[in-house]
């Protein structure tokens, strides 16, 4: 991994800082994760900024090795985007950013999206609100 790829953040998580290595992998998917703590259960947060314009990163944290599915639906339900398709996963807290693109690489429109995360056998879907 070259240096120009790595960097250091930390993020405030409840009570708990965490500083971890961030790593930007191609296709504007950049994830964050930190085995510092102990995470006691998978969690899915909700994006930050919502609404959003052009950006938004969605946080979550697995509790065991996993395969982890984030994926982005319209609200027709139909598949907008794939940000991970059953990758192999620690345990430890990630952060995704959706560039607010489809798999084509275009910019989708305004309006209600739902991103889903699947991780062994915790599933949770949540709400966010796209403006241009």
């Amino acid at each position: 991994m070259s240096d120009d790829m790595v960097n250091w953040e930390e993020v405030l998580t409840g009570n708990l800082l965490i500083r971890a290595i961030v790593r930007t992998p191609a296709e504007g998917v950049e994830e964050l994760q930190s085995s510092k703590f102990k995470v006691q259960s998978p969690n899915l947060m909700q994006n930050y900024p919502n609404p959003f314009s052009q950006n938004t990163d969605i946080r979550y944290q697995i509790a065991d090795d996993s395969k982890v599915s984030l994926k982005i639906y319209n609200v027709a339900g139909q598949l907008v985007r794939t940000l991970l398709a059953y990758e192999p996963k620690s345990p430890g807290a990630y952060k995704v950013t959706w560039d607010s693109r489809d798999e084509s690489g275009k910019q989708v429109s305004a309006g209600v999206y739902f991103y889903r995360l699947e991780a062994g056998n915790f599933t949770d879907t949540k709400k966010m609100i796209l403006l241009r």
